[in-house]
Protein backbone atom coordinates (compact mmCIF):
# COMPACT_ATOMS: atom_id res chain seq x y z
CA UNK A 1 0.00 0.00 0.00
CA UNK A 2 1.41 3.43 -1.28
CA UNK A 3 1.63 6.55 1.59
CA UNK A 4 -1.68 7.78 -0.31
CA UNK A 5 -3.43 4.95 -0.43
CA UNK A 6 -2.76 4.30 3.75
CA UNK A 7 -3.93 7.95 3.59
CA UNK A 8 -6.70 8.16 1.96
CA UNK A 9 -8.15 4.83 3.54
CA UNK A 10 -7.49 6.28 7.12
CA UNK A 11 -9.92 9.79 5.46
CA UNK A 12 -12.20 6.64 4.18
CA UNK A 13 -12.83 5.64 7.62
CA UNK A 14 -14.70 9.44 8.51
CA UNK A 15 -17.04 8.56 6.17
CA UNK A 16 -18.93 6.62 9.03
CA UNK A 17 -19.48 9.78 10.80
CA UNK A 18 -21.81 10.73 8.10
CA UNK A 19 -22.78 14.24 7.04
CA UNK A 20 -22.28 17.69 9.48
CA UNK A 21 -23.80 20.44 7.98
CA UNK A 22 -22.64 23.81 8.68
CA UNK A 23 -19.54 26.02 7.79
CA UNK A 24 -17.38 25.91 11.54
CA UNK A 25 -15.45 22.75 10.38
CA UNK A 26 -14.43 24.05 6.98
CA UNK A 27 -13.66 27.65 8.15
CA UNK A 28 -11.41 26.08 10.73
CA UNK A 29 -9.80 24.31 7.96
CA UNK A 30 -9.31 26.92 5.82
CA UNK A 31 -7.80 29.76 8.29
CA UNK A 32 -5.34 27.05 9.85
CA UNK A 33 -3.60 27.88 6.25
CA UNK A 34 -4.40 30.89 5.36
CA UNK A 35 -7.84 31.04 4.34
CA UNK A 36 -7.56 30.15 0.59
CA UNK A 37 -11.17 30.21 -0.18
CA UNK A 38 -10.99 33.68 -0.04
CA UNK A 39 -8.19 33.74 -2.86
CA UNK A 40 -10.12 32.02 -5.42
CA UNK A 41 -12.28 33.64 -8.20
CA UNK A 42 -15.01 31.20 -7.92
CA UNK A 43 -18.75 29.86 -9.40
CA UNK A 44 -20.56 27.88 -6.92
CA UNK A 45 -22.95 25.30 -8.66
CA UNK A 46 -26.19 23.91 -6.42
CA UNK A 47 -29.17 21.61 -6.98
CA UNK A 48 -30.85 18.63 -6.94
CA UNK A 49 -29.74 17.22 -10.19
CA UNK A 50 -27.64 18.30 -12.59
CA UNK A 51 -24.56 20.07 -10.98
CA UNK A 52 -21.94 18.13 -12.15
CA UNK A 53 -23.17 18.60 -15.85
CA UNK A 54 -23.21 22.71 -15.29
CA UNK A 55 -20.22 22.31 -13.54
CA UNK A 56 -17.67 20.67 -16.88
CA UNK A 57 -20.01 22.66 -19.18
CA UNK A 58 -18.56 25.61 -17.01
CA UNK A 59 -15.36 24.52 -17.19
CA UNK A 60 -15.17 23.95 -21.38
CA UNK A 61 -16.50 27.25 -21.54
CA UNK A 62 -13.90 28.85 -19.23
CA UNK A 63 -11.05 26.72 -21.33
CA UNK A 64 -12.48 28.19 -24.26
CA UNK A 65 -12.21 31.67 -23.91
CA UNK A 66 -8.34 30.85 -22.41
CA UNK A 67 -9.23 30.99 -18.65
CA UNK A 68 -7.28 28.40 -16.34
CA UNK A 69 -9.53 26.33 -14.81
CA UNK A 70 -10.22 24.35 -11.36
CA UNK A 71 -13.03 21.89 -10.72
CA UNK A 72 -14.18 20.32 -7.58
CA UNK A 73 -16.68 17.88 -7.79
CA UNK A 74 -17.91 14.20 -6.01
CA UNK A 75 -18.41 12.00 -5.79
CA UNK A 76 -15.53 10.25 -7.75
CA UNK A 77 -16.10 7.22 -10.14
CA UNK A 78 -12.40 5.52 -9.56
CA UNK A 79 -10.24 7.45 -7.97
CA UNK A 80 -9.74 10.05 -4.97
CA UNK A 81 -7.86 12.22 -7.52
CA UNK A 82 -10.70 12.92 -9.59
CA UNK A 83 -12.60 15.21 -7.29
CA UNK A 84 -9.72 17.69 -8.28
CA UNK A 85 -9.43 19.39 -11.88
CA UNK A 86 -7.08 21.23 -12.66
CA UNK A 87 -6.50 22.69 -16.22
CA UNK A 88 -8.87 19.60 -17.09
CA UNK A 89 -6.65 17.23 -15.50
CA UNK A 90 -7.44 15.21 -12.25
CA UNK A 91 -5.10 16.09 -9.45
CA UNK A 92 -1.28 14.29 -9.56
CA UNK A 93 -0.95 11.77 -6.41
CA UNK A 94 1.95 14.17 -5.37
CA UNK A 95 -0.36 16.87 -5.16
CA UNK A 96 -3.29 15.24 -3.12
CA UNK A 97 -0.43 14.36 -0.76
CA UNK A 98 0.79 18.04 -0.41
CA UNK A 99 -2.75 19.22 0.01
CA UNK A 100 -3.55 16.66 2.67
CA UNK A 101 -0.57 17.63 4.74
CA UNK A 102 -1.52 21.39 4.39
CA UNK A 103 -5.20 20.93 5.60
CA UNK A 104 -6.03 17.59 7.24
CA UNK A 105 -7.05 17.34 11.27
CA UNK A 106 -8.44 14.22 12.40
CA UNK A 107 -11.38 15.95 13.96
CA UNK A 108 -12.84 16.94 10.25
CA UNK A 109 -14.96 15.39 8.03
CA UNK A 110 -14.03 13.45 4.89
CA UNK A 111 -16.45 16.11 3.22
CA UNK A 112 -14.66 18.92 5.36
CA UNK A 113 -11.01 18.06 4.23
CA UNK A 114 -12.01 17.49 0.77
CA UNK A 115 -13.35 20.80 0.22
CA UNK A 116 -10.19 22.32 1.98
CA UNK A 117 -7.68 20.53 -0.53
CA UNK A 118 -9.50 21.72 -2.75
CA UNK A 119 -9.09 25.22 -1.55
CA UNK A 120 -5.97 24.86 -0.87
CA UNK A 121 -4.84 23.49 -3.68
CA UNK A 122 -6.56 25.64 -6.50
CA UNK A 123 -5.17 28.76 -4.75
CA UNK A 124 -2.02 27.32 -4.70
CA UNK A 125 -2.34 26.79 -8.56
CA UNK A 126 -3.16 30.31 -9.22
CA UNK A 127 -6.22 29.34 -11.74
CA UNK A 128 -8.27 32.14 -13.10
CA UNK A 129 -11.67 30.53 -12.17
CA UNK A 130 -12.53 27.80 -9.39
CA UNK A 131 -15.94 25.77 -10.64
CA UNK A 132 -17.26 24.23 -7.17
CA UNK A 133 -19.93 21.59 -6.73
CA UNK A 134 -21.68 22.08 -3.37
CA UNK A 135 -22.14 18.56 -1.85
CA UNK A 136 -25.16 18.98 -0.40
CA UNK A 137 -27.95 21.40 0.17
CA UNK A 138 -26.43 24.94 -0.37
CA UNK A 139 -26.88 27.07 2.59
CA UNK A 140 -24.68 24.85 5.12
CA UNK A 141 -22.45 22.65 2.83
CA UNK A 142 -18.44 23.45 3.27
CA UNK A 143 -17.99 24.67 -0.20
CA UNK A 144 -20.09 27.57 0.42
CA UNK A 145 -17.29 29.20 2.62
CA UNK A 146 -16.05 30.21 -0.38
CA UNK A 147 -17.55 34.13 -1.60
CA UNK A 148 -18.74 33.16 -4.98
CA UNK A 149 -18.15 35.43 -7.86
CA UNK A 150 -21.16 33.92 -9.45
CA UNK A 151 -23.85 31.00 -8.34
CA UNK A 152 -25.93 28.65 -9.91
CA UNK A 153 -28.93 26.34 -8.63
CA UNK A 154 -29.80 24.00 -11.65
CA UNK A 155 -32.93 22.36 -10.15
CA UNK A 156 -34.92 21.44 -7.00
CA UNK A 157 -36.53 18.96 -5.83
CA UNK A 158 -36.83 16.38 -2.69
CA UNK A 159 -32.99 14.85 -1.64
CA UNK A 160 -32.07 14.55 2.04
CA UNK A 161 -34.85 15.79 3.59
CA UNK A 162 -33.45 14.76 7.00
CA UNK A 163 -31.30 17.85 6.49
CA UNK A 164 -33.14 20.28 4.20
CA UNK A 165 -36.83 19.43 5.22
CA UNK A 166 -39.52 17.95 3.49
CA UNK A 167 -41.12 20.69 1.28
CA UNK A 168 -39.93 22.13 -1.33
CA UNK A 169 -39.72 25.55 -0.83
CA UNK A 170 -37.63 24.45 2.49
CA UNK A 171 -35.01 22.52 -0.03
CA UNK A 172 -35.30 25.91 -2.15
CA UNK A 173 -34.07 28.09 0.37
CA UNK A 174 -31.16 26.12 1.35
CA UNK A 175 -29.97 25.78 -1.93
CA UNK A 176 -30.38 29.33 -2.35
CA UNK A 177 -28.16 29.86 0.05
CA UNK A 178 -25.00 30.24 -2.40
CA UNK A 179 -26.87 33.18 -3.95
CA UNK A 180 -24.53 36.43 -2.86
CA UNK A 181 -26.35 39.83 -2.66
CA UNK A 182 -25.68 41.93 -5.71
CA UNK A 183 -24.13 38.94 -7.78
CA UNK A 184 -25.09 36.39 -10.54
CA UNK A 185 -27.75 33.75 -10.06
CA UNK A 186 -28.06 31.38 -12.36
CA UNK A 187 -31.86 29.37 -12.59
CA UNK A 188 -32.37 25.94 -14.28
CA UNK A 189 -35.33 24.93 -16.32
CA UNK A 190 -38.64 24.75 -14.28
CA UNK A 191 -37.42 27.12 -11.48
CA UNK A 192 -40.02 29.86 -12.02
CA UNK A 193 -41.69 28.89 -9.23
CA UNK A 194 -38.66 29.86 -6.86
CA UNK A 195 -37.73 33.03 -8.75
CA UNK A 196 -39.72 35.28 -5.54
CA UNK A 197 -36.96 33.33 -3.21
CA UNK A 198 -34.13 34.08 -5.52
CA UNK A 199 -35.17 37.37 -5.76
CA UNK A 200 -35.29 37.75 -1.89
CA UNK A 201 -31.20 37.52 -1.88
CA UNK A 202 -30.14 40.23 -3.25
CA UNK A 203 -28.61 38.32 -6.22
CA UNK A 204 -29.00 39.34 -9.98
CA UNK A 205 -31.65 36.74 -10.81
CA UNK A 206 -30.84 34.93 -14.51
CA UNK A 207 -33.51 32.96 -15.00
CA UNK A 208 -33.92 29.69 -17.95
CA UNK A 209 -36.58 30.39 -20.34
CA UNK A 210 -37.21 33.98 -19.48
CA UNK A 211 -33.68 35.66 -19.12
CA UNK A 212 -32.08 33.28 -21.09
CA UNK A 213 -32.34 29.88 -22.97
CA UNK A 214 -30.42 26.31 -23.17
Amino acid sequence: MTELQRRLSALAIRMRQGIRPGLTGIRLLDQRCGEPSQELHAVVVAGTNGKGTCCRALEAIAQAHGLRTALFTSPHRSKFNQRFRIDGRPASDAQILRWMDAVDQPDHTFFEVSTAMAFYGFAEAGVDLAILEIGMGGRLDAVNLVDGQASAVVSISKDHEMFLGSELRQIASEKLGVARAGRPLVLGRHMEAYAGQAAATGAKIQLNGRDWRS
